[in-house]
């Protein structure tokens, strides 16, 4: 147990939960940390608190808080603070799509800001309704509900995901659009979860859809952490359901693995093998014989080749027995096989040359989020520097929820910049203090939204928001050598 936390800052909270857990790893002890450094020292009196519910016929509660942080050691969940609850809970069928998907953060306690969820959520707990699903029902072109009676209808993966107010895969977004599908009695030809997000799929009526369900749809399966401790007025804050549903990474993600090769035949002279692989620089070509893949030639086979023999042709130095895997093999088993030969050719499901994977691909695909973390890395420090004119007590005195400049985090720093006093401080006149905030808001959110594992990459508008923030920092950070 961690003890009292009333007075604990980050840093001794991490401490202490060193020392009782000591065989936990540092990404669990980061997450514990920062959860409850947020449950002690960010929540105010006041604020709107969810909680998914497994119990009974589920749903989800909605209160407000009542008290600051209270430890009471001889309870069997000491850390509290009083809720007051709406005494019944709201249908998941209240919520529109994207915040059912919110609340399946894998997160226990975390801050719900993108898509107006403060007003939204306030709005359900006040008149049962969410205002983005009326707007969305006066949007026929946007509502599945309308493509019930033109089914079946094709599209790509992103228009679904489009349709239900997401631009990413998530364990939470997946298993909520299959939870709508299902309720309106469709169902899809091939999972959304796997596969290039500009895939076509087709969605069509649930055969017997009341008492036989389709058989490519996955029930999300509900659990609830201890941590929650039932719906009752000093219960710990919201538990979010965690779906056991789980987003598949599969070779075909990668857009060489389903696109055909270039290949020669076995009996191809072995200067039009190389001419192909300088021309496309290619470290490797298919060797295909009656559309069969027999083996490749690549740069290092015909190297070895020339030791003991001058090749003429691909038969000569070719590698008879390449690495070979199946188009659902999962990427990252796939990881080990490149690096040892560089590539790796896929098989399509009837067993035919359907494309490759390199090293290159990986790279790529790995990579892909790297650049918009590295900017968020730099936004932050940016931030933290350029804010260092203030004090912990203006830090304190603001709605920033956070007692010092050190404990500012990446969400903090929109409350903290819309406080009159902070921003007067900051003199950062050729700046509009709304459009800086606003920026700020929604970089914290694609921080959050890349937390969230997704075979997806973020947009390249949200890379656009990044930069363009990094552009305004850099100018006002006046530690910078830029």
């Amino acid at each position: 147990m961690a003890g009292d936390l009333s007075n604990a800052d980050r840093n001794e909270i991490e401490k202490r939960l060193r020392e009782h857990y000591p065989g936990q790893s540092n990404q669990t002890i980061g997450n514990w940390t920062g959860q409850l450094y947020r449950f002690v020292n960010e929540i105010r009196i006041g604020d709107l608190v969810t909680m998914p519910l497994k119990r009974g016929e589920g749903g989800v509660a909605l209160g407000w808080v009542e008290s600051n942080y209270q430890f009471q050691p001889d309870d069997d969940f000491p850390h509290q603070r009083a809720v007051q609850w709406i005494e019944t809970p709201f249908p998941r069928s209240s919520f529109g799509l994207d915040l059912r998907a919110s609340l399946g953060s894998l997160l226990t306690v975390c801050g719900l800001s993108r898509n107006d969820a403060v007003g939204r959520l306030t709005s359900i707990a006040e008149t049962g309704d969410d205002p983005a699903m009326a707007d969305l029902a006066d949007d026929p072109e946007m509502s599945l509900s309308t493509l019930v009676d033109n089914l079946p209808t094709t599209m790509t993966v992103r228009r679904l995901l489009e349709y239900n107010g997401v631009s990413r895969r998530t364990v939470g977004t997946v298993a909520q659009i299959q939870e709508t599908l299902e309720s309106l009695g469709i169902e899809t030809d091939s999972p959304i979860e796997s596969g290039p997000i500009d895939r076509e799929i087709t969605l069509r009526p649930i055969p017997d859809a009341e008492s036989e369900p389709a058989a490519n749809v996955t029930q999300p399966t509900e659990t609830v952490p201890d941590l929650a401790g039932g719906a009752d007025r000093h219960a710990d804050i919201a538990a979010p359901i965690h779906q056991t549903r789980t987003i598949d990474f599969p070779v075909s993600t990668i857009p060489a693995a389903s696109t055909r090769p270039v290949s020669v035949a076995p009996d191809a002279p072995l200067a039009d093998a190389q001419t192909l692989m300088l021309k496309y620089d290619y470290s490797q070509l298919a060797v295909v014989e009656d559309e069969r893949l027999v083996g490749s030639i690549t740069w290092q086979s015909i190297a070895i080749a020339s030791f003991y023999q001058k090749p003429n042709y691909v038969r000569d130095a070719l590698v008879s027995a390449p690495p070979q895997v199946p188009s659902k093999e999962d990427l990252l088993d796939v990881v080990p096989s490149v690096e040892r030969y560089g590539y790796v050719w896929v098989n399509t499901e009837r067993g035919d040359l359907g494309g490759i994977v390199t090293a290159a691909d990986l790279a790529i695909e790995f990579g892909r989020d790297r650049k918009p973390l590295m900017l968020i890395e730099e936004i932050e420090l940016r931030l933290r520097r350029s804010v260092n004119m203030l004090t912990d007590q203006d830090v304190a005195e603001s709605a920033a929820r956070a007692k010092t400049l050190e404990a500012l985090t990446l969400g903090a720093y929109p409350y903290l910049l819309a406080d009159s006093n902070c921003w007067g401080k900051l003199s950062w006149n050729g700046i509009r203090q709304q459009s800086l905030v606003d920026l700020v808001k929604q970089a914290a959110d694609i921080r959050n939204s890349l937390m969230h594992f997704s075979p997806d990459p973020i947009s390249s508008s949200d890379v656009a928001t990044l930069n363009g923030l990094l552009r305004i920092l850099r100018a006002v950070d006046q530690d910078s050598s830029d």
